[in-house]
């Protein structure tokens, strides 16, 4: 019921109505929560509020970056009045504060943006949780999440506070997921003729990561490197044998002092030594490594260096180059020209400062470069590419390049050595089904910036364009045969010296290099490279591979035949023979692709993709049956490859079987479906997604949001595990989140009474009945609910005020319920069911006996039955209260615990006793002197009007007051409260022109006689006529007398004769009074027709 006005719960009296001028109904209430000032309870102090805390299936330690934790704070919101009221409380805000983890978003349970005041702090680590308007007598469970972020060896701690309480939960470790790796592969290896030129030199890079947050490695770390040759070549370490890295290895950063910070890692204390020459193993030792610095976010590209798993990233923390040295012999049976060097590393267990361990991955462990010497050459040099490079070097099969790059090959060639000789060429074939031309130079200096292949077009020496057919590029002839020298007759076949505007046509080129031309170039052996750039199709599958093929005619060769000698000598063989390693080499055999291996005359690179990216949160960890869990998806693409360009990310997320899409959460809508299990697949086409962006990053855009929602049957305890693949170019990436069905949520205990105000009946007895309702909205069932009720007695602590005898007639529980009673002394009684006088919750002591008995001061309800979430207990207890009285109040209290929630839920109601109040209602009529008036109007009508909040309304019909009735009229049996709202009356009579109102209010023992006399208004006095103003004579004006000119009245001048007054007409006159009264002090308003009347409260 809604509760009667008053001043404050701590004041304990009789409150009164206003009632109309004509009316006065006195209406006696109590407060429900009425109690003294100050009151010390004999229970002890009573709690309006209480809050504890406990971490969620605690685990020993987290990880950081990686694992989530559930926090369950308890907590109760009641009146602490000794008869708790059920009122709605605001500002019931619940803060949170963490370290070393964070709050991901607001959880559903708290309320924000214009339905509440729920936030998290700028920085994460505190959570503001508006759970809204709750009703005293609730307990309530609170589940907040928190993602783990601090480094290894700290500590995860949360601490809450609610309405001025503190709970604190205990510290957890944290660890983070310890991974570290070694990387040896890809890059830009260099294979160079050495000083003295018997030696090749080689070089190869290597980095070192470790996972963002986890616990230190080890200070040091080894592995062994084998380093092998073809022919057993005893390799050594260079002068330099490890050093910083100072020049672009894409997918490596720098190391070299100078560099860009966000470029450049640590180059650690570095030792490579050879300890089996046997063998070629060599021993890298890296110490002095360092955990703390900052780490490189780019690679010495300029691109972003792959994370591999955003939850815990990997970082680089070490970087550098190794450099070895092989024999070269070019001739003999020992003769290891023309063949390739590898590079293989161990896979070492890291052992990190906590104990934690990491296998290396071998994945990464292997590189390799070719050792060749010669007049010619032809390869990918996309590792030299500018401003971005690609990995790999020729030969090898590791030139990568994604769709739509523009790579870059050479083919190279020296002048003839011996005057006379014909002149030399060099051809670059294109594969023109994968690329298109885009351009060709010739270059010759070593000193070029930033290298050879960006020299300036060397002037004399011309470049052709062949734009005729290619039917098979692996087989082109660059042409028939070609003269010795230049005799101006180049352009022919198809050839020419002009550059066609649709470079798409262009399917080779070629360059004719004579002896004269040789000093030209500054390389070595007067070097010049033919330098193609070329752009892979944009409609090129991923894992194409794209062919450079290079031929040469040189010393005596003037025939651009493709015979079986030509095929061997530029890599040109298919199916005529074995491929072999041996065979390859220098090159590699390759597996996949349209032919068996690469060379110097055909090169292979393979067009790779991005990597798709996804990772996937659930804003809380906890939702109960039928809530709906908010996820987010952020996904993306990564590459430690350049330029990759914008691609197509295709987003599936299977929900857990049970689970349903909310149509409309997300951004933007998913296609729909159900796959063979009955699980819902929500799938998004996203395009344009663009490489490198960080899923984490703020103000990523490549987020998707939506809400699931869990079926109503759920399972307390439940896991509901979803998984969503991204997927793009034919890779795959997953990644999941789970939700749990909690055991948490809250119960309330509201009690109700049938009557809030309860008329006696005519022996006496005023009955009514209380309604206990406990209801469930906590996931797991509780199994046991115990309530206290403790009963009324005249003056109680909960405001009780009655001389009668209160009986209980019946007592009715749910189910599986069992009813108790006690007969101690009310004053003594502890409320709580988990009190140890009471015997503790659900076990009751021996001042509790079953059933109801006569004298019970108290009542106890235990049910043993499944609570279930949104489900209700109900308890009835019936009362009749004997030699009741009007005014009588009676104030019953509750108190109970679930077996769950755990904590107090207080509650109270109460009613009233009240007589039915008569108003009568009489008219006199007076005249000026006094004098009963014997002609008057016929009737006057009243209408009765109930007036209730700001809204007045009429009650029955209008009343006729006449000589026929004697101008009486009496309302019977008024209520005071309608609705559970308390009412005040006003009457509206007509009045009459010409009469005032006096008012007299008698109290006649339960009838309030209201006088209402009417008195004629006197005759008003004649006014004199106003004389005219005579003008103003021309004599001058005599001096005003000290009489003052009398000021003409403001009153309008009557008519010439006036008329007597008469007998007022007969018949109904306007309604012109007002009455409005509240009974708390007794005046008589005269004008307005206003009284207040207070009726004292029986003793």
């Amino acid at each position: 019921m809604a509760r009667p006005i008053f001043a404050n719960r701590s004041t304990r009296g009789t409150v009164f109505t206003v009632l109309a001028a004509f009316i006065a109904v006195i209406m006696v209430f109590a407060s429900q929560t009425v109690y003294a000032f100050g009151s010390a309870d004999k229970n002890g102090g009573t709690k309006a509020y209480e809050l504890e805390g406990v971490w969620k299936d605690r685990p020993e330690v987290v990880t950081s970056g990686l694992d989530v934790l559930s926090m369950v704070w308890h907590l109760d919101i009641n009146d602490s009045a000794p008869a708790p009221g059920n009122d709605p409380t605001t500002d019931n805000l619940l803060t949170v504060t963490v370290k070393n983890a964070h709050f991901g978003e607001i959880p559903a349970q708290c309320l924000s943006g214009e339905a509440g005041a729920s936030r998290i702090s700028e920085d994460k680590r505190t959570l503001t949780c508006d759970i809204g308007e709750r009703d005293e007598g609730t307990a309530q469970m609170v589940l907040s999440g928190v993602k783990v972020d601090g480094p290894a060896e700290s500590k995860v701690s949360a601490k809450a506070t609610f309405r001025g309480l503190e709970a604190e939960l205990p510290e957890i470790p944290i660890v983070a997921p310890f991974i570290m790796d070694a990387k040896f592969d890809a890059g830009a290896p260099s294979s160079l003729t050495g000083q003295p030129d018997t030696y090749q030199v080689m070089s190869f890079p290597f980095s070192l990561v470790h996972s963002t947050g986890s616990a230190a490695g080890p200070e040091s770390v080894s592995y062994d490197i084998t380093i092998n040759g073809v022919r057993g070549e005893r390799i050594t370490t260079q002068d330099v044998a490890c050093a910083p890295i100072d020049r672009v290895h894409s997918g490596y950063p720098y190391s070299a002092p100078g560099k860009p910070q966000e470029q450049t890692a640590n180059f650690p204390t570095c030792e490579f030594t050879l300890v089996d020459p046997e063998t070629n193993t060599f021993r890298l030792t890296l110490s002095d490594l360092d955990y703390v610095s900052k780490r490189p976010e780019l690679d010495s590209n300029g691109v972003r260096l792959p994370q591999v798993q955003p939850k815990h990233p990997r970082e680089v923390i070490a970087a550098g180059e190794l450099r070895v040295k092989v024999p070269y012999k070019a001739s003999g049976s020992d003769s290891n020209r023309n063949t390739n060097v590898t590079l293989k590393a161990s896979t070492p267990t890291y052992t990190a400062v906590d104990g934690s361990t990491s296998e290396d991955d071998p994945s990464n462990n292997q590189n390799r470069a070719p050792m060749i010497r010669g007049n010619w050459t032809g390869a990918w040099v996309v590792g030299s590419q500018y401003p971005k490079a690609y990995p790999g070097i020729g030969w090898s099969d590791t030139s990568r390049a994604p769709v739509g790059a523009t790579v870059m090959s050479v083919s190279g060639i020296a002048p003839p050595r011996v005057e006379g000789f014909s002149d030399n060429w060099i051809c670059n074939t294109l594969d023109t089904e994968r690329v298109d031309f885009v351009d060709a130079r010739v270059v010759a200096d070593p000193y070029a910036k930033p290298n050879v292949y960006y020299g300036e077009n060397v002037e004399g020496l011309d470049i052709l364009y062949y734009t005729g057919e290619v039917k098979d590029p692996n087989l082109f002839e660059c042409g028939t045969t070609e003269t010795p020298f230049d005799e101006g007759k180049d352009e022919k076949d198809g050839w020419s010296y002009t550059k066609p505007a649709d470079l798409s046509t262009v399917k080779a080129v070629k360059l004719r290099v004579p002896r004269a031309k040789g000093h030209l170039s500054k390389l070595a052996q007067s070097y010049f490279y033919l330098v193609i750039e070329q752009k892979i199709h944009d409609d090129v599958e991923i894992g194409a591979d794209v062919w450079a093929w290079t031929s040469v005619l040189n010393e005596t060769r003037t025939d651009w035949t493709m015979g079986l000698d030509a095929k061997i000598a530029y890599d040109r063989v298919t199916n005529e023979r074995e491929i072999t390693p041996g065979f390859a080499s220098p090159g590699v055999v390759t597996d996949g692709v349209r032919y068996p291996y690469a060379g110097p005359g055909r090169d292979l690179l393979r067009v790779v993709p991005s990597l798709p990216v996804v990772a996937k949160d659930v804003a809380q960890p906890e939702y109960g049956p039928g809530a709906e869990a908010e996820y987010t998806i952020r996904y993306g693409l990564e590459s430690e490859i350049a330029n990759m360009p914008k691609d197509q990310v295709v987003i599936e997320d299977t929900l857990p079987a049970g689970m349903e899409y909310v149509p409309g959460t997300a951004d933007v809508e998913p296609d729909v479906k159900t796959n063979a299990n009955g699980q819902q697949v929500l799938t998004w086409t996203k395009d344009d997604v663009e490489p490198n962006i960080r899923v984490f990053e703020d103000g990523n855009a490549y987020v998707i949001n939506y809400k699931a929602k869990l079926p109503k049957d759920a399972k307390p305890g439940a896991v509901y595990t979803n998984e969503v693949a991204a997927s793009s170019q034919g890779q795959t990436r997953k990644a999941t989140a789970k939700v749990t069905v909690p055991r948490a949520g809250y119960t309330s205990l509201k009690k109700n009474v049938e009557t809030p105000v309860v008329e006696t009946t005519r022996n006496g007895v005023a009955a009514n009945e209380w309604t206990l309702s406990l209801t469930s909205n906590d996931p797991t069932r509780s199994n046991l609910t115990d309530v206290i009720d403790v009963l009324p007695s005249n003056n109680d602590s909960q405001g009780s005020k009655f001389d009668g005898t209160l009986k209980v007639t019946g007592v009715e529980g749910a189910e599986g319920a069992k009813v108790y009673s006690t007969t101690v002394d009310p004053a003594e009684i502890d409320e709580d069911p988990n009190a140890k006088v009471n015997g503790g919750t659900g076990t009751p002591s021996d001042i509790w006996e079953e059933g109801v008995k006569e004298d019970a001061t108290a009542l106890r309800v235990i049910t043993k039955a499944p609570l279930a979430f949104g489900d209700t207990q109900t308890i009835t207890v019936k009362t009749e209260l004997h030699q009741a009285q009007h005014g009588d109040v009676v104030v019953n209290k509750a108190v109970g615990r679930a077996e769950n929630t755990k904590l107090r839920m207080r509650t109270s109601a109460q009613f009233t006793v009240r007589t039915p109040v008569d108003v009568s209602v009489e008219k006199v009529w007076k005249d000026e002197n006094g004098e009963t008036l014997t002609e008057t109007p016929d009737s006057v009508q009243v209408q009765l009007m109930r007036q209730q909040g700001d809204e007045s309304t009429p009650v029955g019909e209008k009343v006729v007051l006449s000589a026929a009735n004697d101008w009486k009229h009496t309302f019977e049996s008024l209520p005071a409260v309608v609705d559970d709202e308390p009412v005040s009356y006003t009457v509206k009579e007509d009045s009459v022109d010409g009469y005032t109102a006096q008012v007299e209010v008698a109290d006649a023992g339960g009838v309030f006689e209201v006088t209402v006399t009417n008195t004629r208004e006197p005759e008003p006095t004649p006014q004199p006529s106003e004389e005219p103003t005579p003008e103003p004579s021309e004599d001058p004006t005599p001096e005003p007398s000290e009489e003052p000119t009398p000021e003409p009245s403001e009153e309008p001048t009557p008519a010439p004769t006036p008329e007597k007054p008469g007998v007022p007409e007969k018949g109904l006159a306007r309604t012109g009074v007002e009455v409005a009264g509240f009974l708390a002090l007794a005046a008589t308003l005269f004008g307005g027709g206003l009284f207040l009347l207070r009726r004292p409260r029986k003793q």
